[in-house]
């Protein structure tokens, strides 16, 4: 039972990080060519180890086969020419899974950095461009999510929603957040309040991807 909810979280995670860029999709024309669909294989990849092998505590030796293996898999595809800064970008985040596997950090980069970074990817692939609206956007989700895994106390939960939602006005008042975006980073925050108890208890991966999942779909109404 084990492997099949490892599983099921790591299929959650990757829908949680391509949620915002299929979002977009709706709005923006797209590009489903072959180097967007190797950029999913890339991102595959990333949340394959980070959710799936990497809370076993895989040696070095492993992350070595797993490296050649995807230098195979690039050296295989590299009819298609794949963008150089995105395979730096799979390079960087690769290494990090490796670097913080057993590290107080790792849920810092399962929750902002990993799923900030491959949504990125996939929304350059798709799109062909990175607008600063959408990384703002982006940038927000997860670190709201972040900060609902970070937060333990009462007190520190109401630091964050005073000091989230200053920033949330500020960016408004900026006019780089429309009202309807600002409602829903307010909802988010909001609702710290009440996911406070039952995250305590809950704080695994499958937990926070849904909640991601959840901001992008009250994004798109």
């Amino acid at each position: 039972m084990k492997i099949w909810k490892s599983i099921l979280t790591t299929c959650l995670y990757f829908l949680s990080i391509a949620a915002y860029p299929v979002l977009l999709m709706q709005h923006y024309p797209y590009h489903l060519d072959p180097p967007t669909k190797f950029t999913f294989i890339l991102v595959a990849l990333l949340v394959i180890y980070y959710a799936l092998i990497g809370p076993f505590h895989p040696n070095k030796y492993f992350n070595v086969l797993y490296s050649i293996l995807a230098i195979i898999l690039i050296l295989c595809h590299q009819a298609i020419k794949p963008s150089f800064y995105l395979l730096c970008l799979f390079v960087c985040q690769l290494l990090l899974c490796f670097l913080v596997q057993k590290s107080p950090m790792r849920a810092i980069v399962g929750n902002l950095v990993l799923p900030f970074f491959t949504s990125a990817m996939l929304i350059f692939s798709l799109l062909h461009f990175v607008s600063a609206q959408m990384i703002l956007n982006l940038l927000l989700i997860n670190v709201l999510v972040v900060i609902v895994h970070l937060v333990k106390s009462r007190g520190q939960i109401l630091l964050a929603i005073v000091c989230l939602s200053l920033v949330i006005l500020a960016l408004l008042g900026l006019k780089q957040l429309t009202l309807q975006q600002s409602i829903v980073f307010f909802i988010g925050t909001g609702s710290m309040f009440f996911l406070q108890k039952w995250g305590r208890h809950s704080r695994n991966l499958a937990y926070f991807s849904l909640l991601r999942i959840i901001l992008v779909l009250l994004l798109s109404f």
